[in-house]
């Protein structure tokens, strides 16, 4: 059988993530449906297709801003009921091509990619968030397993982080209904795991970028929040959004 392609330094998921840290939707799209256009498309050019989808939606919808930053924006805009349908049967696509090679480093990767794609948009555009929570212990299983064969791996790393992360800003009371697989009970470790993904994930990494900007700022430490701010700014210039927040 036929292994899926790998994602390789300045691949097509690399330059894709690269125009999505920056909110270039648009541009990301572009490469993305340009390499999807391949018969067939490769698992890493399903992934960048479906990823750029969510993203261009929760960037248009201004959740991301609104939800990690103290950014002056209206209310945000209604989801757009096409866009959720198109990234629906991507995402189910791509997953369903992911899982045809369980043993696959990329497709795995590529699994727990897609629900944590999934869980965001449930929970920031949809707010269903106990339908978000499925999809986060889902993610949480899929890195767990990655961790297995490699214990430094940043994006599954990141994935264990944010998942506890999310959990410790609901009530305890609710907790109990968000069971998560070997969940990290020290909020101080969960953002320790961000940070790392921070540093050494590669996928992942401007998104746990972006995540700890929010994270730095929530628990107040404003050294942290601004030095990342800057990293940011430095790592993606075209991102306006990094230049409207305030130091």
């Amino acid at each position: 059988m036929k292994r899926p392609a790998r994602g390789v330094p300045g691949s097509t998921l690399d330059r894709v993530l690269e125009r999505l840290y920056n909110f270039d939707a648009a541009g990301a799209l572009e490469i993305a449906e340009h390499a999807a256009a391949h018969h067939p498309p490769s698992l890493e050019a399903r992934t960048a297709l479906t990823a750029s989808l969510y993203f261009a939606e929760m960037v248009r919808t201004g959740v991301l801003a609104l939800t990690l930053f103290d950014i002056e924006k209206a209310e945000p805009e209604r989801p757009d009921r096409d866009a959720r349908d198109r990234m629906k049967r991507e995402f189910d696509a791509t997953l369903a091509a992911a899982e045809a090679h369980p043993t696959d480093r990329f497709a795995l990767f590529a699994q727990m990619y897609l629900h944590g794609l999934e869980r965001d948009f449930l929970a920031m555009v949809h707010k269903s968030y106990l339908d978000s929570w499925e999809h986060a212990q889902t993610a949480q299983h899929i890195a767990l397993r990655m961790l297995e064969h490699d214990e430094t791996l940043g994006d599954a790393w990141f994935t264990l982080g944010f998942n506890s992360y999310i959990r410790f800003r609901v009530p305890t009371l609710f907790r109990r209904f968000m069971p998560l697989e070997f969940g990290e009970d020290d909020r101080d470790e969960a953002i320790k795991n961000i940070e790392y993904a921070a540093e050494e994930g590669r996928y992942l990494k401007g998104f746990a970028m972006l995540v700890l900007a929010g994270v730095y700022r929530e628990e107040g430490r404003r050294d942290e929040f601004a030095a990342t701010i800057r990293r940011l700014r430095a790592t993606y210039p075209d991102n306006a959004a990094w230049r409207a927040v305030k130091l």
